[in-house]
């Protein structure tokens, strides 16, 4: 999934999950670029008690955890080397080992990356595995910046107001005319991020 920043690319990668048959088994998202480079490989595909200092115990990798569902990896351009590596096995042969480890593990999950950067373009510098590339790759869906797509503004608004609403215990369940063409009239720079962000300020603030 390509598309910028706060586009909802994790919104799209949810509702691809809720729609497939693994819809009643874990979805496990996980952004890269907020991991260490050092703790990539152990958060990814786990560790053996032992396996490096601090391994104090036995660790179950997110792959491992998504099994049978989905794992969602957002800003996959921000993976090592190493860990590219490890993800193209996973893919081809379905199968894993966590760091430190010899037993063979295996697991049957569908992987939905994301990115805000072209790949091709990491591809073409060679800080991105080509074969991972074309393995990853395999249908790709372009988001645009919600300000290109103001068709969608009034069921996000209503979506996003049903699930602040449960967060808070606010009943709000709509906007005003007046309000939508305020929020038609926003560029929203911050894209879907900074409409939920706008909505929930306003639901908080709100009489009801």
């Amino acid at each position: 999934i390509y598309g910028p920043t706060g586009s909802g690319k994790e919104l799209a990668a949810r509702a691809i999950h809720a729609m497939s048959e693994r819809h009643s088994r874990a979805f496990v998202p996980i952004n890269c670029g907020s991991i260490p480079e050092s703790l990539v490989e152990s958060v990814l595909f786990g560790h053996e008690k032992g396996a490096f200092t601090g391994a104090i115990e036995l660790h179950q990798g997110f792959l491992e955890r998504a099994n049978g569902g989905t794992l969602f990896l957002d800003e996959v351009d921000s993976l090592s080397p190493a860990a590219q590596t490890r993800l193209l096995r996973v893919i081809q042969e379905g199968e894993l080992e966590r760091v430190g480890g010899k037993e063979v593990i295996y697991v049957d999950l569908r992987i939905i990356s994301a990115t805000n950067i072209p790949l091709q373009d990491k591809v073409e510098e060679g800080t991105f595995r080509k074969d991972l590339y074309y393995r990853i790759n395999v249908v790709e869906l372009k988001i645009p910046a919600l300000n290109e797509r103001p068709a969608d503004l009034p069921a996000l608004v209503q979506l996003i107001l049903k699930r602040m609403g449960e967060k808070h215990n606010r009943c709000v369940r709509s906007v005003s005319r007046e309000v939508m063409q305020k929020i038609r009239a926003y560029p929203c720079p911050g894209n879907v991020r900074e409409l939920e962000n706008i909505l929930e300020r306003s639901l908080l603030f709100t009489k009801e």
